[in-house]
């Protein structure tokens, strides 16, 4: 359901603000959502009924259990109605039409964007996903869609907001706990999970992946019963390790400066005091990559000039040729060449009319390369590493 049951073909609704003054509907949306988590749902509404029919049959204990309600509803005590049982939580009854309004998805659509700049409405967004999500696997499934397909479409930035109703959706403590971790993170379909969007744009959306390592990791540290599901599929994303160990390290070929090294020093910190300190609490080793040896953009361009270069455009390819880049593995392949770390790079940008200068630069730069043993023995590793890219570029034309 996309259109809100309130919206009448035949009604004309007026336009409110403008794009220099647009309209602050915070107050609104946060008295909806708490009147929301103020009714029954109609899971609980089930649940009460069937309460009622057999209460007489029930123990204390299943008792309890049959009333409790989720943690955001804002339940009240009615001992006018309910003589014989006063201390019993309570939710309004919401009406037909009512009820059909939090499922419709434009709602939530609407809701998101909002909430890419505003605390309060993610805040009162997530109350109601939570509420509305108890014992209710139809609109877990809903939820689930809205943050798979999100994360599939955002970028660093946009992603946070999908990962913080992520991290309250899975701190729903009820019977479709596990079935919702699974369908987030290893559904069926393997091209509709979390984990597999993170995996599929680590190559050319490296901020995108590191990002949502970083919020999943927040949700291990505040979830001791995440964490547990994580370790036990922890085969999906034990390549995390090594690709985190290099992007942390990975130093700007083109800017340098303070605020890029804070950075930087910043991801290295959270790598070796969050990241590795977690699996350390589990007992599992940090799987590192071996060590980069970088050789001087110099040196690469008397290489590439002086011994095969003829001219200025020859030592120009011998210092694109043989450049171990920081960020080569990183990198898109400009050349077009599958194997891009033993510095193919070359060619690409050379003026014409220096087609020998070009080559023989290419060629001083990657015997310079492999001489000098750049990747320290690792090439097998990388090799690897891009076979498995390969997979990600075809996974990601088709969850595109």
């Amino acid at each position: 359901q996309n259109q809100s049951p309130y919206a009448s073909e035949k009604k004309q609704y007026p336009i409110m603000g403008n794009r220099m003054y647009p309209p602050n509907f915070t107050l609104v949306i946060q008295t909806f959502c708490t009147l929301l988590c103020a009714c029954h749902t109609p899971q609980t509404t089930k649940i009460l009924h069937y309460y009622r029919s057999h209460k007489d049959q029930l123990d204390d204990n299943l008792r309890a259990k049959w009333l409790r309600l989720p943690t955001t509803a804002l339940s009240y005590k009615d001992p006018g109605n309910n003589p014989e049982e006063p201390d019993r939580d309570c939710l309004h009854e919401l009406s037909e039409k009512d009820s059909r309004l939090p499922h419709c998805r434009f709602l939530y659509d609407r809701l998101i964007l909002e909430a890419h700049t505003n605390m309060d409405v993610l805040n009162a967004l997530n109350d109601v996903a939570v509420h509305w999500s108890y014992e209710d696997p139809k609109y877990s499934n809903e939820v689930i869609s809205i943050i798979t397909e999100g994360v599939d479409r955002s970028g660093a930035d946009q992603v946070k907001t999908y990962m913080a109703i992520m991290a309250k959706f899975i701190a729903i403590d009820d019977t479709h706990h596990e079935n919702r971790l699974k369908l987030l993170h290893v559904p069926e379909q393997r091209d509709k999970g979390v984990l597999h969007f993170i995996k599929v744009y680590r190559s050319k959306h490296q901020p995108f992946s590191y990002t949502c390592m970083v919020a999943l990791v927040d949700m291990m540290y505040d979830n001791e019963s995440y964490a547990n599901y994580m370790i036990s599929i922890r085969p999906h994303w034990e390549w995390w390790d090594q690709w985190l160990d290099l992007y942390v390290h990975r130093t700007s070929s083109y800017v340098q400066n303070q605020n890029m090294q804070r950075f930087q020093q910043k991801k290295i910190e959270w790598f070796e005091t969050r990241y590795a300190t977690l699996l350390a609490k589990y007992e599992i080793e940090v799987q590192r990559a071996p060590p980069i040896q970088h050789t001087s953009m110099h040196q690469n361009n008397m290489r590439g000039h002086g011994m095969y270069g003829h001219g200025s455009y020859g030592g120009g390819g011998g210092v694109y040729g043989g450049a171990a880049y920081n960020d080569q593995y990183f990198s898109q392949n400009v050349a077009g060449n599958v194997d891009d770390i033993h510095g193919v790079h070359a060619g690409n940008g050379v003026q014409p009319g220096s087609f020998d200068g070009a080559v023989g630069g290419a060629v001083g730069g990657v015997a310079m390369a492999q001489s000098e043993h750049s990747r320290d023995n690792s090439n097998e590793l990388y090799d690897n590493l891009h076979e498995e890219d390969g997979a990600a570029v075809a996974d990601e034309g088709d969850a595109g």
